[in-house]
């Protein structure tokens, strides 16, 4: 079996030389399952595509603090995403890139169906992710089908 666009799809092996009656070529198969995969797509609830948002969380001081997330979608699923930590400044900083870089070490965002994404607390830090959940969710508004 072969993976084609996310589906899996059944390659048949054919010998002989009649080309007549011989199983449909891996190129025609493979048109069949995006046909196929068409449906599928259309019954996602987000339009594919690259989001960017701006999360907010506030720290126990009553300071506003930023984080930068863009994701790129594909049927639901998150295929690439980026963290700008750039938008803060000190401690506040040190603990988003702590986040950013336990969500890429982790394999924590990127594969995954955004529905299904919600980041608590992890790398020392229990508002950075609140921060990107919101960013998420924003996404989420503007990528509605």
């Amino acid at each position: 079996m072969a993976l084609v666009g996310g589906a899996t799809a059944a390659l048949v092996a054919c010998g002989g030389s009649d080309t007549s009656t011989s199983a449909p070529s891996t190129a025609t198969q493979a048109s069949e399952v995006a046909v196929a995969n068409a449906g599928e797509i259309a019954d996602s609830p987000y339009r594919d595509g690259q989001y960017t948002a701006v999360g907010t969380y506030t720290t126990p001081g009553g300071k506003e603090e930023k984080i930068g997330v863009t994701v790129n979608l594909a049927n639901s699923v998150i295929t690439t995403f980026e963290v700008d930590t750039s938008l803060s400044d000190g401690l506040p900083q040190v603990f988003q890139n702590n986040v950013k870089e336990a969500l890429i070490s982790d394999n924590l965002v990127a594969g995954k169906s955004i529905d299904d994404l919600v980041i608590s607390t992890m790398a020392g830090s229990s508002l950075s992710p609140w921060g990107f959940n919101d960013a998420i969710d924003q996404i989420k508004e503007q990528a509605k089908a």
